[in-house]
């Protein structure tokens, strides 16, 4: 496929799209309580990974002592930093250290306070050299950066560990100075990629793989989603679990499944880490037949969907156990989802499916809470959102159902993407294509309170102390836990990153 062609696709998809991504990175005076203290409290106030504090994917600055729903109202911009590339990733916050990549291929510390820089790595050369790291894949020509990254680098002690963009590979920098300490390269694949943001656990790190293979529809497709735990001192990769069938590389046969967004959490308890997975890209001949027959239900998900065979992950929640790397269990939440974003441009060409799917798969990570509902037992489970518009519940230990509701419409980049937030009470997600906030109690999903926002969603939404952040077009905006809303106005860009504090 042209890269005019790509370009087409995505300007078909919403004006919001179109919209430059962050030229700069903005830091508004929200992190002033991290950056106050040194010590155990400073430590305990970081924002370490994509999900916050913690492993089970909160999003949520528990431990904040100075922002609250009447400070924030007198708040300003405090610092500016100029990157000379977009920014979409969640910062990660440590130790008044602020750590960022942009999409020119640097990766950034800054310090918290002043916006100052401490340090600035060019990621093409600190991966010189290493075998299997040449940045000559199409992702490289379509952004014409050679080695790139778009996810949150992840704190764990003295290092920083990075998800790359051409190809779909890991490395380790120094904390202190950002230089290279290891790399491993999990998918060679031309259009494999890293937009995941990953999890750190007893001395182990836990991350899956994306691409941009379905910008194609010539040759299209063959890359498979998997998901990884590596040896966090040396690299090294300990097990690995492919979403699909393995199609040995061939066209024609199951292809997809990416996990692309967000941090996967983990149960410490049952020994399970969680994610969730993205559409198909394609599928055999037998399941294209099946899908023509059995059109997608997207009115009603909770159906079993006959077209999807035992080991296809499509657009599913994923239970994984984190020793053996073996599937607990899966739900899957979609039915045989097979798009391919390259045919809204161009239904009729080559290797578009006969009936595609409404490319409803997931894009964020689930978050672990413990409910109580009135007069029943407690019960542990995974919510998450999805790009349909629908907010799920499943049981931790079984992937049964608990309650699913409709926060919003769905679309093909609609819905609920790149993160939810709790405060373990309430959920809170953003609704891309209607530009909504909205809280749902986490016991029953009852939709709480939607609130309006000023412009186009694209981050998630983040917690602290009664309120709830998100950025949205030329907006921060944060309503009260309760719904009543203040908005700080910004600068015109489109926020495709969560705030962080």
């Amino acid at each position: 496929m042209r890269l005019q062609d790509f370009e087409a696709a995505v300007s078909s998809l919403s004006t919001m799209n179109r919209f430059a991504l962050w030229r700069t990175f903005l830091l508004v005076c929200l992190v002033a309580a991290v950056t106050a203290t040194k010590g155990p409290s400073q430590q305990d106030r970081d924002w370490p990974s994509h999900g916050g504090p913690g492993i089970i994917n909160w999003r949520n600055a528990f431990r904040e002592r100075k922002i609250d729903p009447d400070s924030v109202q007198s708040y300003d911009l405090k610092w500016e930093f100029i990157t000379g590339g977009d920014v979409t990733a969640t910062p990660s916050v440590s130790r008044g250290l602020v750590y960022f990549p942009s999409w020119n291929g640097k990766l950034f510390a800054v310090r918290a306070r002043t916006g100052k820089l401490v340090w600035e790595q060019n990621l093409t050369q600190l991966t010189a050299g290493i075998p299997d790291i040449e940045g000559k894949n199409f992702v490289t020509k379509l952004f014409g950066y050679p080695i790139l990254s778009r996810s949150t680098p992840v704190i764990v002690g003295n290092l920083l560990i990075v998800g790359l963009s051409s190809p779909g590979a890991v490395i380790a920098v120094k904390r202190s100075t950002g230089h290279h300490v290891w790399s491993t390269v999990l998918d060679s694949h031309p259009y494999a990629l890293i937009t995941m943001s990953g999890t750190v656990f007893e001395g182990a790190y836990y991350i899956g793989t994306s691409s941009l293979e379905e910008v194609r529809q010539e040759g299209c497709c063959t890359f498979q989603g998997r998901f990884f735990k590596l040896d966090l001192a040396t690299g090294k990769i300990l097990w690995s679990v492919r979403m699909q069938p393995d199609n040995g590389g061939k066209p024609g046969l199951y292809s997809g499944n990416a996990i692309w967004a967000s941090g996967p959490p983990i149960d410490t308890t049952r020994r399970l880490v969680y994610i969730a997975t993205g559409n198909s890209y394609s599928a055999p001949p037998d399941v294209e037949e099946c899908r023509t027959q059995n059109p997608a239900n997207v009115t009603n998900p909770t159906l079993e969907d006959p077209c999807v065979a035992e080991g296809d992950y499509v657009t599913s929640i994923v239970a994984i156990n984190i020793d053996t790397g073996k599937v607990s269990w899966a739900r899957n939440l979609g039915g045989s989802d097979v798009f391919v974003l390259a045919c809204l441009a161009n239904p009729t060409g080559g290797n578009c499916p006969e009936s595609p799917g409404p490319d409803y798969d997931f894009g964020e990570s689930p978050m672990l809470l413990t409910i109580k509902p009135k007069g029943g037992e407690s019960r542990d489970v995974a919510i998450v959102g999805q790009k349909s518009g629908f907010v799920w519940a499943l049981d931790r230990s079984t992937g049964d159902l608990v309650w699913v509701t409709a926060a919003g419409p769905g679309g093909v980049l609609g819905g609920s993407s790149w993160g939810m937030a709790t405060d373990g009470k309430r959920v809170f997600t953003h609704i891309i294509n209607n530009e909504r906030v909205v809280a749902l109690d986490a016991k029953t999903g009852k939709v709480l309170w939607t609130h309006p926002t000023p412009g186009p969603l694209a981050g998630g939404v983040s917690v602290v102390k009664g309120m709830a952040f998100v950025g949205v077009g030329t907006n921060v905006v944060f309503p009260r836990l309760t719904g009543a809303g203040t908005s700080y106005y910004g600068k015109s860009v489109l926020a495709f990153s969560l705030p962080s504090h």
